[in-house]
């Protein structure tokens, strides 16, 4: 609609994946921008962050 508006900013969602770097090549192989890459922030978690071909900022979390 109209009222829809591609953004990088605004409030950023984490999305839980269970193969974070799968993941992320599959987003970039279908157009997308990495904007963080694949990073190990504790023990368990790893996050990234991609630029969707509309121009959203979308968000990744991996936890094992």
């Amino acid at each position: 609609g109209k009222s829809y508006v591609p953004s990088l900013d605004g409030t950023r969602v984490y999305l839980k994946v269970v193969d974070i770097a799968l993941a992320m090549a599959r987003a970039l192989t279908a157009g997308g921008t990495c904007l963080y890459p694949v990073t190990r922030v504790s023990e368990r978690i790893r996050v990234a962050e991609l630029r969707d071909p509309e121009g959203n900022r979308i968000a990744l979390q991996e936890q094992s």
